[in-house]
Formats: C-alpha cells, sequence, structure tokens
C-alpha cells in the first residue's frame, strides 16, 4: 500500500480510501451498539435547576438547566420503522418523543418509549413544573 511503483498506480489511493471508509463505518456501528446497549437519558431535577444528560459510560453531553427557563413539554409522535421519516429512530438514534424548550433551544428524550408513555410522562413534567 505505501511502496508507489509502477505497476500499482493508483491501488494505493484506493486502498487507503478503502481503509478509511471502513474504519468510519467501523466506528460508526459501534457507536450504535454502545448507545444502544449503554446509552442512558437522565433527566434530574435538583432545586433550581435540572441535569439533562445523554450518555454512554458517563461519556457525553450534560446540560445543566435553571428550571425557572423550562417551558412547553410535549409529546411528538413518531413513526420508528426503517421506512418512515425519521429513519435514524429504527437504529436508535434521533431526536426523542418528549420535547421541552429552554430558551430559544429545543431538547428532546424518550426516543424508546411508546406514545402513550410519553403522554403520561408529559403530564407528569407539566404538573411537577406547573406550567401554564
Amino acid at each position: 500500500m505505501f511502496n508507489s511503483g509502477i505497476d500499482n498506480s493508483g491501488a494505493g489511493g484506493f486502498l487507503a480510501f478503502w481503509l478509511l471508509a471502513w474504519t468510519v463505518g467501523g466506528l460508526a456501528v459501534s457507536f450504535m451498539l454502545l448507545w444502544g446497549y449503554f446509552g442512558q437519558e437522565k433527566f434530574i431535577t435538583d432545586r433550581n435547576e435540572i441535569l439533562f444528560e445523554k450518555s454512554v459510560f458517563g461519556i457525553g453531553k450534560k446540560n445543566r438547566m435553571e428550571i425557572s427557563a423550562i417551558k412547553n413539554f410535549r409529546t411528538e409522535k413518531s413513526n420508528d420503522d426503517l421506512f418512515s421519516g425519521n429513519r435514524m429512530a429504527f437504529w436508535g438514534l434521533g431526536p426523542g418523543k418528549i420535547k421541552f424548550d429552554y430558551g430559544l433551544k429545543t431538547f428532546s428524550f424518550g426516543l424508546g418509549v411508546d406514545d402513550a408513555e410519553a403522554n403520561y410522562i408529559v403530564g407528569l413534567l407539566k404538573e411537577q413544573f406547573k406550567e401554564q
């Protein structure tokens, strides 16, 4: 692969591209398997703030949010089969069914819950946060 002789013109470039493509594909599959088996979504309330975390083995996105700035808890029904609009949901990726607004950003979680469960959780969250 690293020997650029007359006999293998272009073969080294092709092999380097092939190796890079398989490495990226392998990392993507590894990430999906890790998230599928060990991924966690946490929504932990404290006195004045919420810890919202999406992580695998503690590594991932962690957000601390002020409770007073969280608004508009809602559900979004999503068809999570392979041929729907949200194709990544089939693989366990993509936006969740439970959404809320924090400032000017929208956060989501709960991709793996059923629609009835999402409605129940949103009802509990609205009750706890006394949403208008």
